[in-house]
């Protein structure tokens, strides 16, 4: 992912995102009412993440994302 480009508040506001959804619980797929769980794993395209995948991705975007300006 590090062909992303996303400005300072963006960033900020998907790592606050991710972890108020862990936050919540909805990192157990189990936890997640029906029409969040059809978004998370892309209508049955692929798995949705878990707690753990959670962590991986906001370590990858505070590590590997680019951030333009504010």
């Amino acid at each position: 992912m590090s062909s992303n480009t996303v400005t300072l508040q963006q960033h900020a506001t998907i790592l606050a995102a991710l972890r108020w959804y862990q936050a919540c619980g909805m990192g157990d797929p189990d936890s997640r009412p029906d029409w969040l769980h059809d978004i998370a794993w892309a209508n049955g395209d692929t798995t949705s993440l878990d707690d753990e995948g959670i962590d991986e991705l906001c370590y990858e975007i505070n590590t590997e994302w680019k951030i333009d300006g504010p």
